[in-house]
């Protein structure tokens, strides 16, 4: 997959391109793993990882602008934590 932005790679997986958002996921676990890291167990940081991504995978098409998607999923990721 050639390089694209971000805000490229969440169109086109808010369109169903599985390989954007495997990239999505690629770039971002990390930080979502970081974010929940300093909010619950390590034991449950890694499922829920899994967790937020399947979120945001369900509710990707929702969101209106790309370019906020890191902010927008690093809510995710802290709204899971709390929950």
């Amino acid at each position: 997959m050639p390089a694209f932005t971000d805000a490229d790679l969440v169109r086109r997986a808010s369109h169903g391109d599985r390989a954007a958002f495997g990239k999505l996921y690629e770039r971002y676990a990390r930080v979502v793993h970081g974010i929940l890291l300093s909010r619950v167990p390590s034991s449950d940081a890694e499922d829920l990882v899994q967790d937020v991504f399947v979120i945001v995978m369900k509710k990707l098409p929702m969101l209106r602008t790309p370019e906020a998607f890191p902010a927008w999923l690093a809510a995710i990721a802290r709204n899971q934590a709390f929950d």
